[in-house]
């Protein structure tokens, strides 16, 4: 019981860390390859300059407190795929996941939020509903990439 106890704590002290540790493994990686930079973030070649100024932009904009929600290209959905529904391209739903998880690392101390009704969403490559719903404005475009806050 106490080890299964201990074993647990251990994963919750690893799983609170690990956004952290991954930020500090990326700037030394980056600091040793000399991968550029924006505003403290490296460019992913998927991203690119254009979409990484972007995130950023996004970072300054949004309160850190505030969730932002991700919607992505839809792609095929993969056999290791374990959720069975979800809006497709939301949450990493049917997206290209490595993307998706480098998203929520970029937007890094924004939570992420899987909810449609987000005051903050960001279109990333992918066009925002036309009309959008009532109330939301389209607050930043950037190339594929929009802003929409409602």
């Amino acid at each position: 019981m106490a080890a299964a106890v201990l074993l647990a704590a251990a994963a919750v002290v690893g799983l609170v860390r690990l956004p952290g540790e991954l930020h500090r493994q990326l700037d030394s990686a980056a600091a040793q390859r000399g991968i550029p930079r924006v505003e403290g973030l490296a460019v992913q070649p998927p991203i690119g300059a254009a979409g990484t100024e972007f995130l950023a932009l996004v970072r300054r904009t949004v309160p850190a407190v505030e969730p932002v929600r991700v919607v992505q290209p839809v792609t095929p959905l993969s056999p290791l795929e374990d959720r069975e529904s979800g809006q497709a391209g939301v949450c990493g739903y049917s997206t290209t996941r490595l993307t998706y998880y480098w998203l929520q690392y970029a937007l890094l101390p924004h939570p992420m939020t899987c909810a449609a009704n987000a005051r903050w969403t960001v279109y990333a490559r992918v066009p925002p509903p036309d009309p959008l719903p009532a109330g939301a404005v389209a607050y930043r475009r950037s190339g594929g990439w929009t802003l929409v806050r409602r």
